[in-house]
């Protein structure tokens, strides 16, 4: 896979090119130059996995053959074995619903950060 810059004006690179670069020669961000796509059955398969084994499943096509399998499994480990929330980043709904449509409900989450900050988000 290649990452290619926001602004277009930047060369397409590679994972390591463009995790080392950070933003693009054009100030713009590195992106995909595609979406992976997951089959259903691989996403319900990842329910119930540890956090930094789930990292590693959705990490894995982004980062190809740019990092050995061994690696990036020991660098998610590193990363996210850390946390005291078995969750490492649980959701937890703030309070009643705030909106209701046709197919869904929307209520407020907070992300629990228990290492860092806490922010606000949109789930159905």
């Amino acid at each position: 896979m290649r990452y290619i810059s926001t602004r277009g004006e930047a060369p397409p690179l590679s994972f390591v090119e463009a995790m080392l670069a950070g933003l693009a020669r054009d100030g713009g961000l590195y992106v995909p130059d595609s979406c992976p796509v997951l089959a259903p059955e691989r996403i319900a398969g990842m329910a119930g996995m540890p956090y930094s084994e789930l990292a590693l499943e959705i990490l894995r096509p982004f980062v190809g053959n740019s990092i050995p399998e061994a690696d990036l499994a020991r660098m998610t480990s590193e990363a996210y074995g850390v946390f005291r929330h078995p969750a490492v980043a649980p959701l937890v709904q703030a309070g009643a619903t705030v909106l209701r449509e046709p197919d869904a409900d929307i209520s407020w989450h907070v992300l629990a950060a228990p290492e860092g900050n806490e922010f606000c988000a949109f789930t159905r």
